[in-house]
């Protein structure tokens, strides 16, 4: 028999020859961190350059989402060029600018599964649009198209019209 230190938790497990006979339970924040990365709701990120356009996509992402199924974030470029870690929890990416410095990383985000939406004017036209995974719109969009994109090309799930009362 012989004691084996596991190096990512720092805890000791107990081999007989090279068959595992006990290995303690991982400590409770470990638990705890695992349980609470598993219940919390994707990502929706937002890349936009100027802060109130990034505010309206958010506000309008929020209207038309099921808001307990997603979380609404802005994300800055240099964030998305420099990080790889929110590609893990991220549902939709949203880049609304001329991406030129972002082709590499978004082209391997979607080369990974991930699912993007391209805001664009008319004239700009980005390699990785033809992506099965990906859908470009105008940057005029209005909430009803935003709806059928997202719940169309993107399968998201979609907070249902308000119940409008009386014309009056």
């Amino acid at each position: 028999m012989f004691l084996r230190k596991l190096t990512q938790s720092g805890l000791w497990c107990l081999y007989r020859k090279e068959e595992l006979i006990f290995r303690p339970p991982c400590p409770p924040a470990q638990r705890m961190a695992s349980t609470i990365a598993r219940l919390k709701p994707p990502n929706i990120l937002i890349q936009e350059s100027s802060d109130n356009k990034k505010e309206h996509l958010i506000q309008m992402f929020e209207r038309v989402l099921l808001q307990d199924q997603y979380v609404v974030y802005g994300i800055s470029s240099d964030l998305l060029a420099g990080s790889k870690s929110w590609m893990d929890n991220t549902q939709l990416l949203v880049v609304h600018q001329s991406s030129n410095h972002l082709t590499d990383i978004l082209r391997k985000y979607l080369e990974d599964g991930g699912k993007l939406l391209y805001i664009s004017s008319e004239s700009e036209e980005e390699a990785f649009v033809n992506h099965e995974h990906c859908h470009m719109c105008s940057e005029n969009i209005e909430e009803d198209t935003l709806k059928n994109i997202l719940s169309e090309k993107f399968d998201l799930k979609l907070s249902p019209d308000p119940v409008r009362g009386p014309e009056s």
